[in-house]
């Protein structure tokens, strides 16, 4: 949506060649040197690769031209780059995606990279076992706090770094980062929810959440939207303000079968004064004028633009009782993988668990682990930050059904283990 600056660096006879993964605005595309997008090239086999997967196929097509000294077949090594960012930002694992996803991880078991080793090395993470799941929940999140707490040049740093001392460093720096920004995404959520419950309280109607505040840090906002409309079940807008600024920045997020991006795009112009994104997530910037008007507006566009996609309901794959989940099972799922959007792990119902012990664990004891009696070895099934209601579903001695998924356990013996999605 840049078009005036792309025009200003035209005039100084800069040639701008723009990358993006993003939904093309109705506004137009900018008049630049080249604009690569797989979801303006209808002819492109693959239209929803991440940017670092994007990049990568630039990469690909300059070294037919000219490959600048790189041995034949060494780009392959960039590929835990791409295989990371492809597990990370919310694209269907199918496709030349789940090629980039499983030679990344292939590529990432065996990597040279020195920052990043340190960084498995903080996490008790063994490269050579490395799965989706470390991906996700334990490197992403390091890496996504540094840009979202201001020191986004020190990941960069932490992947490219070959002196170590360099690395241990900037793998302290990341950890700090990440934990002030857990801190402040918990503080900011709370502040949120109470603003929405006041606002929308007592009959909440509204088929969109909207909510804003000067104060309120712009960076840390796509995940607190992401869990509101995770729990609410509704796409979430949420702003902001980024310093001196004399505009207002923000994020969305949306639900199964609701764009943001066609909401936006159903926006009246004028209101925003810059906006991207694709259906599930978004950014925006509005002016301090018109952003009284964005709760009405954007309301008004979900009923305009209406739903789109089908609705996902969730589902059990197969049931089985615990005597089946065994290591066998679990080499025959390992095929599948590598898991995420659109190649979901297949979910379990796990019949007949006779709940022999119960324990928590974690710092907090916010953690639920269960053992559940069996002919063979119990088996355990795990749930992290389990909530009040699951706790009121289980009592040693009780047979239950339990919801999961199944997963191989490294802690202790090699081993299966259970992760919990509900107990019914």
């Amino acid at each position: 949506t840049a078009l005036e600056e792309v025009d200003f660096a035209n005039n100084l006879g800069i040639d701008v060649i723009i990358t993006d993964h993003h939904l093309p605005s109705e506004i137009g595309l900018p008049k630049s040197f080249a604009n690569i997008n797989p979801k303006i090239s209808p002819d492109y086999p693959e239209q929803m690769l991440c940017g670092a997967g994007e990049i990568f196929k630039v990469v690909q097509a300059i070294i037919l031209k000219e490959r600048f000294g790189l041995a034949p077949g060494a780009e392959k090594w960039l590929l835990d780059m791409v295989g990371i960012a492809t597990l990370s930002d919310m694209v269907p694992i199918k496709g030349e995606n789940r090629a980039f996803a499983c030679f990344g991880l292939m590529v990432l078991r065996k990597t040279r990279r020195v920052g990043l080793l340190r960084l498995l090395k903080t996490l008790k993470i063994d490269p050579k076992r490395i799965t989706e799941d470390d991906v996700g929940f334990m490197i992403t999140p390091r890496i996504n706090a540094a840009s979202r707490m201001g020191i986004s040049y020190d990941a960069f740093k932490l992947l490219t770094t070959t002196d170590e001392a360099e690395a241990e460093v900037l793998v302290k720096n990341l950890e700090k980062a990440n934990t002030e920004r857990k801190s402040t995404t918990a503080y900011l959520a709370k502040e949120v929810r109470k603003m929405i419950e006041a606002k929308y309280s007592p009959y909440f109607s509204n088929k969109v959440i909207v909510a804003g505040n000067p104060s309120w840090q712009p960076s840390i906002l796509g995940l607190v939207a992401g869990s509101l409309a995770e729990s609410e079940s509704k796409p979430v807008f949420l702003w902001g303000k980024e310093g001196s600024k004399e505009e207002l920045k923000g994020s969305c997020r949306g639900i199964a079968g609701v764009s943001v991006s066609t909401i936006m795009s159903a926006v009246p112009s004028g209101v925003f004064l810059n906006f991207g994104g694709h259906h599930q997530a978004g950014g925006f910037s509005v002016s301090y004028e018109s952003v009284h008007l964005l709760d009405e507006e954007i309301e008004k566009a979900y009923l305009k633009a209406g739903e789109v996609g089908e609705s996902v309901e969730s589902y059990v794959d197969f049931s089985v009782d615990p005597e089946s989940v065994n290591d066998r099972l679990l080499r025959d799922l390992e095929k599948l993988s590598p898991f995420g959007i659109a190649n979901e792990k297949p979910t379990f119902l796990i019949n007949s668990a006779k709940i022999s012990d119960l324990t928590f664990f974690g710092k907090e004891k916010n953690h639920l682990k269960l053992i559940i009696e069996r002919n063979t070895w119990p088996l355990e099934a795990i749930c992290f930050f389990v909530g009040a209601d699951m706790l009121k579903k289980v009592e040693k001695g009780m047979t239950v059904k339990i919801v999961g998924n199944i997963e191989r356990n490294f802690f202790g013996r090699n081993s299966v283990r259970v992760r919990i999605i509900d107990i019914v």
